[in-house]
């Protein structure tokens, strides 16, 4: 799928997002109204697990513990934004604008949780990390999810990681999810930590410019969905709020734009070095003979190693 947003990463954008946790299987009740100013720690909706469809949620577990062990309790939503209040949804979902950084990944699973950022430093997990978001600088792999679950993070953001123990992970076909009419549903059997990736599948690193955006909103709550649809158009994301000192009258949005020229950074989509990030350094102005044979028009990339990579134009993205 396109990248919705244009960019990996927009470090300035005026997003719309509805709070709603997921899943068939709830009835909410809004805490707040139309027009009124909310924080990313205040509650915003409050709900109530049904009988109906119980026991896959208990095994998906809402956000940061919204369902808890017996039907008819009642827990809170968090909003996980700083903004306002637009509308109250038709399904008593939150409306939500606010000023914000937005980290679009390729692949993901899960329901929209809300919790505070956390690097993870490269050891194994041995303390508890409830309600977090866990923020892994490079490849994920089957022992740092399982690591995960156990100290109670509620998601984690990774640049990539091997199809098997993905799909161990998740206990399902990752295709089959993917395509997937009823994607809500269908993910209320998965395991109870939301994930995103913002390279795909294999052992990608991820770009020195989002690790470092990243570090510096550690510790600041962040709104990450990992729903994932070829039927839907949906790619995850975390959306991340701005201070309220960065959002003042001078305040103005990054507009994502798509054409290639010197300088911007792209990450490489397809052929011998698909999933690499650089900075587009030429631009050659006749075609290029490739080793396949095939004559392209090609661009040469910088990649973070120093090294140069020439590649066709149409296998780049433009992420920043």
């Amino acid at each position: 799928m396109a990248n919705l947003l244009g960019w990996l990463v927009v470090p300035r954008i005026q997003v719309q997002r509805e709070r709603w946790p997921g899943a068939h299987t709830i009835k909410a009740i809004p805490l707040v109204q139309p027009g009124q100013e909310v924080l990313p720690d205040q509650p915003v909706l409050q709900i109530e697990a049904t009988k109906a469809l119980y026991e896959p949620l208990a095994r998906a577990s809402l956000a940061p513990r919204l369902i808890s062990s017996s039907p008819g309790s009642h827990e809170l939503v968090l909003a996980g934004l700083r903004g306002r209040v637009l509308a109250v949804t038709p399904r008593n979902g939150v409306l939500i604008e606010s000023r914000a950084a937005v980290v679009q990944g390729c692949m993901g699973a899960g329901y929209q949780v809300v919790g505070k950022l956390v690097m993870w430093d490269g050891k194994a997990i041995s303390e508890e990390l409830p309600g977090s978001l866990l923020i892994v600088p490079g490849p994920a792999n089957l022992a740092l999810l399982h690591q995960a679950l156990q100290a109670k993070a509620i998601g984690l953001v990774a640049s990539s990681i091997a199809l098997p123990d993905l799909e161990g992970f998740l206990h399902t076909d990752l295709l089959q999810l993917f395509v997937s009419r009823d994607i809500e549903l269908a993910s209320s059997y998965l395991p109870p930590l939301t994930l995103l990736f913002t390279e795909g599948v294999g052992e990608f690193p991820m770009p020195e410019s989002l690790k470092g955006i990243l570090q510096s909103y550690e510790g600041s709550f962040a709104l990450l969905l990992g729903l994932t649809s070829l039927a839907h158009h949906l790619l995850p994301e975390l959306v991340i709020s701005l201070p309220a000192e960065e959002t003042g009258p001078d305040w103005q949005p990054v507009v994502p734009r798509h054409a290639l020229k010197i300088g911007i950074s792209v990450r490489v989509m397809g052929g011998e070095y698909a999933g690499v990030s650089g900075i587009l350094d030429h631009l050659f102005s006749h075609e290029q003979q490739f080793p396949s044979g095939i004559r392209a028009r090609a661009a040469r990339v910088q990649l973070e190693s120093g090294a140069y990579i020439i590649v066709p134009i149409v296998h780049l993205e433009r992420i920043g």
